[in-house]
């Protein structure tokens, strides 16, 4: 059991001195967040998601509004309001939007990675 512990232990290591940069990233990205970070607006495309999320929550279907836009941050924010029973969507949706960027930052430094070397990945992450 402790030589499978100590295997964990250097693999993720390893993995994080191969790839410092999407740590170094990461970190960056959430420093962006906790300064800058308010209560998003509201456009017209946020209102559309928002309607669609209600849809879900009150009706279980996606709506017509559907139609117009892809329904997969109205339903991550949908499925937050459900799971911690928050009934202000406005707020749910800035949580979702939040977990969008922090997630895009490793795949944007994944896939710039397998493209090009890592000094092209680690500032494409932090350009994101």
């Amino acid at each position: 059991m402790k030589a499978n512990n100590q295997n964990t232990t250097e693999c993720i290591q390893y993995f994080f001195r191969e790839h410092y940069g999407i740590l170094f990233s990461i970190i960056l990205s959430v420093i962006i967040l906790y300064f800058y970070s308010q209560q998003p607006g509201l456009s017209t495309d946020g209102t559309v998601y928002l309607q669609i999320a209600r849809n879900l929550l009150q009706t279980k279907e996606l709506g017509w509004q559907a139609s117009m836009f892809l329904p997969l941050q109205s339903i991550f924010i949908a499925v937050i309001s459900y799971l911690f029973n928050v009934k202000d969507l406005l707020s749910v949706a800035g949580i979702v939007s939040h977990m969008m960027f922090l997630l895009l930052v490793p795949a944007v430094y994944m896939l710039a990675l397998e493209m090009f070397e890592k000094r092209t990945a680690i500032i494409a992450a932090i350009m994101t």
